[in-house]
């Protein structure tokens, strides 16, 4: 698993990003929880839209998946997730498709314990 650990929460998510986000698109973080709570209800289809077009190697597509949870896991703050899924683009991009697969492990293991940490920190702000 990718080492890096950001300050924050069992370092899966750096809260202080999510604080950074709460202040720049409103001040009581309802907003940055409802677009945490999107984060989680779209997970299984993120991760099947990977693990689905990497089965097909359907390399244009891959590709745009990973993109997606790589860009939305930056945004939250989740650090180690978003390394996992550029790593998998960058397999992807070079054509290694079995260190893609490896990364996808990986990712499947970390996204529920991150949306985990996600979920307590939004619970408190709706």
């Amino acid at each position: 698993m990718i080492a890096y650990l950001p300050m924050g929460t069992d370092g899966l998510v750096d809260t202080s990003v999510l604080e950074k986000l709460s202040r720049e698109i409103d001040v009581t973080g309802t907003q940055t929880a409802k677009f945490v709570q999107r984060f989680i209800t779209l997970w299984p289809t993120r991760r099947d839209a990977i693990r689905t077009t990497m089965a097909g190697r359907d390399r244009q597509r891959a590709i745009e998946a990973a993109l997606s949870l790589k860009t939305t896991a930056e945004m939250l703050g989740a650090m180690p997730l978003y390394e996992l899924s550029q790593s998998i683009e960058q397999s992807i991009r070079a054509g290694d498709w079995d260190g893609a697969q490896q990364r996808m492990d990986e990712v499947e293991e970390l996204g529920p314990r991150t949306n985990a940490v996600l979920a307590d920190w939004a619970g408190g702000r709706l």
